[in-house]
């Protein structure tokens, strides 16, 4: 009997764990409420983490994974993910997190705009200035006939990105990347660790 009930629990911490690895890994995105002080966050899958924002404001914060389950931002706030309908956010100074669940799924979304999702670069709308405000860094990118190239604004060497349709990023030869979102153009280095999001500033780069 001791031996079936260590099985068991066994068995229910595996299923756990596969529950919160799921959660973090396939259709997590939506609308995610705090009652206590009516506050809303709306959530979206990307490549590797998640980006998030109150419903109110317009700049989206990008949440990686650090282990299973969990996903900090730059300033080390953390999202713990319970299940797909329930999150907890926990300040970085803070060790009591809010407890947010899910009230709407993303295809369900009562006035949130949505932009059409394709399978085609956005061109139109890469080349020219770009603006990360933590470090405070500027970026030009050009447009080119397979894809992007990018170089930082005090650098003079250019790296170039090949649009790859199925994964919908631009990939350098070293697997660093970048891609769309929102009107927002999201770095990610292929070490996981170094990521940046961009906000337009111009379509020209003149004197950058």
């Amino acid at each position: 009997m001791r031996q079936y009930y260590i099985s068991f629990a066994l068995f229910v911490s595996v299923f756990l764990h596969f529950l919160v690895d799921a959660a973090g890994q396939s259709g997590f995105n939506g609308v995610f409420f705090h009652s206590p002080s009516g506050d809303y966050l709306i959530v979206e899958e990307g490549n590797g983490g998640f980006l998030v924002k109150r419903k109110e404001e317009d700049k989206w914060t990008l949440f990686n994974l650090a282990k299973s389950g969990e996903y900090f931002d730059r300033r080390g706030n953390r999202i713990e993910i319970w299940n797909q309908s329930k999150i907890v956010y926990v300040p970085v100074r803070s060790r009591r997190g809010r407890v947010y669940f899910l009230t709407e799924p993303e295809n369900n979304r009562p006035g949130i705009e949505r932009k059409p999702q394709n399978n085609s670069p956005v061109l139109s709308g890469l080349e020219g200035l770009w603006y990360n405000d933590s470090p405070g860094i500027y970026l030009v990118v050009v447009e080119t006939r397979d894809g992007i190239k990018a170089r930082l604004k005090d650098e003079r060497k250019w790296v170039s990105y090949v649009w790859q349709k199925n994964e919908g990023i631009y990939l350098s030869d070293e697997g660093n990347y970048y891609y769309v979102k929102d009107n927002t153009l999201i770095y990610r280095h292929s070490d996981g660790v170094h990521n940046l999001l961009f906000t337009k500033k111009s379509n020209s780069f003149d004197g950058y």
